[in-house]
C-alpha cells in the first residue's frame, strides 16, 4: 500500500467521507471508505491497524452488542401513564434506560432484523406516533406525523419500512412506512380491529390480529395487503403473533375465556405458519403469560407474566420447558422485544467485482480469526484472507459465472448472516 493510499485510510476514518463517495446504507461510511480503498488482499496487521484506528468511531455500535444471545428491550410503567423503554442482555443483566425525553409514554420497542435500530410509539409530539433510534438509545427520530394514534411498529427484513397500527375511524387498522417517513400504504380497510402486525423473515407475508370474524383471530396477509387469509378460527381469542426466525412457526397468545376478557386466563401457543400444528407451552402460574417473542436461534420465547402480582419478564426454553424470571423490579414490564446479534453483513465495499478480486465486507460479531468465517457466493465458498471482529476480507470465488447476482452471506460464530446481493462482472 503507497503513501497515498495509506492517508486515504486514515483521512476517511477521521475526517469522513470525501464528496461523491457514498457507503451501503447501514454500514459505518468512515470504514467503508477506508476499506473501498483496498484493491489487493489486507494484510492482517493492517486489518488489525484499521480496526484500531477506527476503535472510537465505532465503539458506539458495538457497545450494543450483547453476546451472542442478543439484547432484550421492554418498556416500563413507573408512574400512571408514564412509560419508558429500557435494554438488557439476555439474561437480564446491564439494565440500561433507553428514552428520557419527558415524555408520558414510550413503548412498543421493535428491533430491526440486523439488532442495530428500534422502531418504538411516543406521545412526545402530543400523541403517540412511530418513532425510530439506534438499538443504543441514540439518534432518536420522529417516522409519522398523523393526526391518529400509532401503535404496534414491527420491521420489514431488509429495514427499509416499518409496518404499523394506526387509530382511524374509530378502529385500528394496518399501515406500513418507509423509514425516512414516505411511502405510506394502508394495507387493511375494514371496520373490525386489525392489530399487531409482525413481518414473516422472508419479507413475502404479515400475519396479524383481527376480530373481523367477530373474535379475535390471527390472519396472515401478503406484505402488499394482499390475500388476507384466517389461520385461525377458534371459539377463544387470539392475538400478539409473532413468526419464528426461520419463518416455520408462529407465537401467540391465546385469550382462553373470551367472553370475559379482563377476567384472563392467557396462556402462550405455538402453530406451524399455515395454521396446524397447534401445541400450548405455557400453562401457568399466574392468570397472565402473554406476548412471546422468539430468540434468534429459535430456541426460546421472551414473554410477559403476572404472576408475581404485577408484569414482569421471563424466558421460556421451549425444549426443556424451563422458565426464568429475567426482571425482579416493583414496576410493571411489558412488551418484550429480542434483538439479534448475528454477523448481519452491513456493506460490502462494492456490490459488483471480478472473480479472484477480494471483496471487503464490513458488519458485526466476525470472528477475529480467518478460518473461523465461511463466505459464500450462492453455493460457491469464498477463501477468507483477513478478519476482524467487524470486517473481513473475503476472494470472490473463480467459480462465480459473470453477469450473475448472487447472495452473500457470512458463517461465524455458530451464526449465519442474511444475505447481501452481490453481482459478478
Amino acid at each position: 500500500m503507497n503513501s497515498m493510499t495509506m492517508f486515504a485510510v486514515i483521512t476517511g476514518l477521521f475526517l469522513g467521507v470525501p464528496p461523491g463517495i457514498q457507503a451501503a446504507p447501514g454500514a459505518h461510511p468512515h470504514m467503508a471508505y477506508a476499506c473501498g480503498l483496498w484493491k489487493e488482499p489486507v494484510p492482517s496487521w493492517c486489518m488489525g491497524t484499521l480496526m484500531g484506528i477506527a476503535n472510537l468511531s465505532i465503539a458506539a455500535e458495538e457497545a450494543v452488542v450483547g453476546g451472542t444471545d442478543g439484547l432484550i428491550a421492554f418498556y416500563q410503567e413507573q408512574r400512571g401513564d408514564t412509560a419508558d423503554i429500557y435494554i438488557m442482555n439476555s439474561n437480564g443483566s446491564g439494565l440500561r434506560r433507553l428514552t428520557t425525553d419527558g415524555s408520558q409514554s414510550n413503548r412498543c420497542p421493535a428491533f430491526s432484523f440486523d439488532g442495530r435500530q428500534m422502531a418504538f410509539t411516543s406521545a412526545r409530539g402530543g400523541i403517540d406516533q412511530i418513532h425510530i433510534m439506534n438499538a443504543d438509545g441514540s439518534n432518536q427520530r420522529r417516522v409519522t406525523h398523523s393526526s391518529g394514534q400509532e401503535i404496534h411498529p414491527a420491521w420489514s427484513p431488509d429495514g427499509k419500512k416499518i409496518v404499523f397500527c394506526r387509530m382511524t375511524g374509530g378502529v385500528w387498522q394496518i399501515f406500513t412506512i418507509n423509514t425516512d417517513g414516505t411511502g405510506e400504504k394502508r394495507l387493511t380497510n375494514t371496520s373490525s380491529k386489525e392489530t399487531h402486525p409482525w413481518w414473516s423473515p422472508d419479507g413475502k407475508k404479515i400475519v396479524f390480529g383481527s376480530n373481523r370474524s367477530g373474535s379475535e383471530d390471527i390472519l396472515v396477509m401478503n406484505a402488499d395487503g394482499s390475500r388476507q387469509t384466517r389461520l385461525t378460527s377458534a371459539s377463544t381469542g387470539e392475538y400478539l403473533p409473532c413468526w419464528s426466525p426461520d419463518g416455520s412457526r408462529i407465537a401467540y397468545t391465546v385469550m382462553l375465556d373470551p367472553q370475559h376478557p379482563m377476567m384472563f386466563p392467557r396462556d402462550l401457543f405455538i402453530m406451524n405458519a399455515d395454521g396446524p400444528g397447534v401445541q400450548r407451552i405455557t400453562d401457568g402460574p399466574g392468570n397472565v403469560n402473554e406476548d412471546g417473542e422468539w430468540s434468534p436461534d429459535g430456541k426460546r420465547l421472551v414473554f410477559q407474566s403476572d404472576r408475581t402480582g404485577r408484569y414482569q419478564l421471563y424466558v421460556l426454553d421451549l425444549e426443556s420447558g424451563a422458565q426464568t424470571r429475567l426482571t425482579t423490579d416493583s414496576f410493571n414490564d411489558y412488551w418484550p422485544a429480542w434483538g439479534t446479534t448475528r454477523p448481519t453483513v452491513a456493506t460490502i465495499t462494492s456490490q459488483t467485482g471480478k472473480p479472484g478480486k477480494q471483496a471487503i465486507i464490513y458488519g458485526m460479531a466476525f470472528s477475529a480469526v480467518a478460518t473461523q468465517n465461511v463466505v459464500t457466493f450462492g453455493q460457491h465458498k469464498a477463501t477468507v484472507s483477513s478478519a476482524s471482529m467487524a470486517m473481513l476480507a473475503a476472494k470472490i470465488p473463480g467459480t462465480c459465472k459473470s453477469g450473475i447476482t448472487y447472495a452473500v452471506k457470512v458463517k461465524a460464530n455458530g451464526q449465519t448472516s442474511r444475505p447481501y446481493a452481490f453481482t459478478v462482472k
